[in-house]
């Protein structure tokens, strides 16, 4: 590996009861999952991003999940890494200052802060995000 790119991600798994609890409702199926998520968030907007999330497996993500909770996380092993790492997280996202702090421990780690981002909106704006992926991978030789 030559670089490595985290975002919008705790690089640590301190809570993996998390990760478990969202495997086993995806279990369930997108929809019902979805519908889970809808009543605590609203409806999923616009429709055709709902509809792509609904055509999701919900196993393979499942199974995914599950792989995620059960990991011990990257946050030991930023310190050791001698790969360049970029770490990004929007500022509005419970995130962030987990993301920052691991970012701080790596000697090889940067962070970028996505200015007014929230989870969500940290993953749909790639307008925000790639100029900082590229000039990252642009450092590192890439």
């Amino acid at each position: 590996i030559t670089a490595f790119i985290l975002g919008n991600s705790a690089p640590d798994n301190d809570r993996p009861y998390r990760y478990h609890r969202r495997a086993r409702r995806l279990g369930y199926g997108m929809e019902r999952y979805l519908a889970g998520v809808e009543s605590r968030y609203g409806r999923m907007e616009p429709e055709d991003h709902r509809e792509r999330f609904l055509a999701n497996d919900a196993l393979a993500l499942s199974a995914l999940t599950t792989a995620i909770g059960n990991s011990p996380g990257l946050e030991s092993l930023l310190p050791t890494m001698d790969t360049p790492v970029l770490i990004y997280a929007g500022s509005e996202d419970v995130i962030h200052p987990y993301a920052q702090k691991a970012a701080e421990s790596g000697p090889t780690a940067s962070f970028v802060s996505l200015t007014g981002l929230d989870h969500d909106a940290a993953f749909k704006r790639s307008d925000m995000v790639v100029p900082h992926v590229e000039k990252f991978l642009a450092s590192t030789g890439q």
